[in-house]
């Protein structure tokens, strides 16, 4: 039987365009050659007469299935440009979307499993990705091209990981809310209104659908007329104050600024600990000290100003996690709330304490939170309160001392390889990176003028937590159930 010169590309694209639905639906380990053509009407066998090997059938279907879905967007055409992205965001933010993985977009549906395929084919899909973004780009908000282009990562990327999410959970409720809580912040963080006040230019995220008047700008209102203009922190010739730094993250910091050339003082709790570094590490100063001791640290400041007049950062690193069972009245009350003599009081003590010679040297202060202060570990849940309470705390201290030069910046680690993480447990959610990692990620950050510092899943996290807040939440409480101690108190 003749076939008509059309006919075999016809196949094809029969084959590709069931490939495009069955591996957005099920994933692309899971429907085989054997399937794929199945559902095209046809034998295994005819496979080969069409694609020279199965990743050029991925390949195309992945292609195909950007295309299916960029159809639905290129339907809004005639749609204003400062309203077709906020069209775009109710289209892949809707629940039909989230529920057709099988006819929606492939990032939201493969992602992960496309970061794994081969390069070749990962190759031709990257460069659909940046065709999306070239298209999306002319209509994202912004006034400047590189503004659009950020604001279409923030956009995209969030869309994307919120119907991922979204799919994850098995109520129609959960699954509605993540949707509705991406979209109404991405509608309302995106409208800029731009007012010039005298030399300076400032832009205000607003409501989706609020007008604000000429009246309503003319009624906003600074403290301060002033700018502070800040430079990313120099990282060498410092003179350096670390608590906590005779091991772990404190210790790993410390070398690495040693490295670097500043001169560098750790504190510690234990003498013998501090003799070890010490013989070590000749060029560092350790001087035994407690933060949780007021008189300790009053102490410290008096022989630091006297000692290193030229001090100029001080990193609060020093910390304490203990896991608590908070279900009947604690036998100690006062051992109940040790972590925040170290972690909370210990750090605004030493930061009052070396005010004065910070503001004459227009230094640097380091605060160590973590990602707990974002989403709480439950099993440790006053070591997580401490450090919500030093993010909160540290925004504010940022604001108090912008006219005095000192800059504030806040260091939040991810799990890290330390003493104080040794009862965590790895893998069940919980994942630890090593103080080297840590240095690394944390010191580039630094370079480019960071004053929020989330290396690693620090930063997932925090964007995660608005996204599901109870599923996150929930995730943590499983990992870290087993850490709950037996005993109250």
């Amino acid at each position: 039987m003749r076939y008509a010169p059309e006919h075999k590309t016809q196949t094809r694209d029969r084959i590709v365009q069931n490939a495009a639905r069955k591996l957005r639906a099920e994933g692309l380990s899971s429907p085989g050659v054997a399937s794929v053509m199945k559902a095209s009407g046809l034998t295994v066998g005819g496979f080969y007469k069409h694609f020279r090997s199965k990743d050029e059938l991925l390949a195309d279907a992945i292609a195909q299935a950007f295309s299916d879905s960029e159809k639905v967007y290129l339907s809004l055409q005639n749609v204003s440009r400062e309203d077709r992205w906020k069209k775009i965001v109710r289209l892949y933010l809707s629940r039909e979307h989230c529920d057709r993985p099988d006819t929606g977009c492939p990032v939201a549906a493969l992602a992960p499993e496309i970061a794994r395929v081969k390069f070749g084919v990962k190759k031709r899909i990257s460069g659909l990705m940046k065709e999306r973004m070239e298209r999306w780009v002319e209509f994202m908000p912004g006034r400047t091209a590189a503004e659009r282009e950020r604001n279409f990562f923030v956009i995209f990327s969030a869309m994307a990981g919120a119907v991922s999410i979204a799919r994850i959970l098995t109520e129609p409720a959960d699954r509605q809310r993540v949707l509705a809580s991406v979209r109404d912040h991405l509608l309302h963080s995106f409208c800029f209104v731009f007012a010039s006040f005298g030399l300076q230019q400032y832009s205000y995220g607003t409501c989706e659908n609020a007008k604000m008047s000429s009246q309503m700008v003319k009624s906003v209102r600074f403290v301060r007329n002033e700018t502070y203009e800040r430079t990313v922190m120099k990282l060498t010739g410092r003179t350096i104050l670390i608590t906590g730094g005779s091991g772990g993250i404190g210790l790993a910091f410390a070398l690495r600024f040693l490295e670097l050339g500043n001169e560098v003082i750790v504190t510690g709790l234990r003498q013998a600990v501090l003799d070890q570094v010490k013989a070590k590490h000749a060029k560092l100063h350790t001087i035994q000290s407690d933060v949780s001791d007021p008189d300790q640290i009053a102490a410290l400041a008096t022989r630091l100003k006297a000692e290193f007049p030229k001090l100029d950062v001080l990193m609060n690193n020093a910390g304490i996690m203990l896991h608590k069972n908070l279900k009947a009245p604690a036998a100690d009350l006062t051992a109940l709330t040790a972590e925040l003599n170290v972690n909370v009081a210990g750090v605004i003590q030493m930061i009052s304490a070396f005010s004065d010679v910070l503001t004459a040297n227009k230094g640097t202060v380091i605060n160590t939170s973590s990602l707990f202060a974002f989403v709480p570990m439950p099993s440790a849940p006053i070591y997580s309160a401490t450090k919500a309470a030093i993010h909160s705390y540290t925004q504010s201290l940022r604001f108090q001392l912008e006219e005095t030069g000192v800059e504030v910046i806040e260091l939040m680690p991810p799990g890290v390889k330390t003493d104080l993480t040794a009862q965590l447990p790895e893998g069940d959610g919980i994942s630890l990176i090593t103080t080297d990692e840590l240095v690394k990620l944390s010191f580039a950050s630094l370079k480019s003028g960071a004053l929020e510092i989330r290396p690693g899943k620090s930063n997932q996290l925090a964007f995660l937590r608005r996204l599901a807040p109870d599923f996150i939440n929930r995730q943590l409480w499983k990992a870290s159930k087993k850490l709950v101690p037996l005993q109250v108190g």
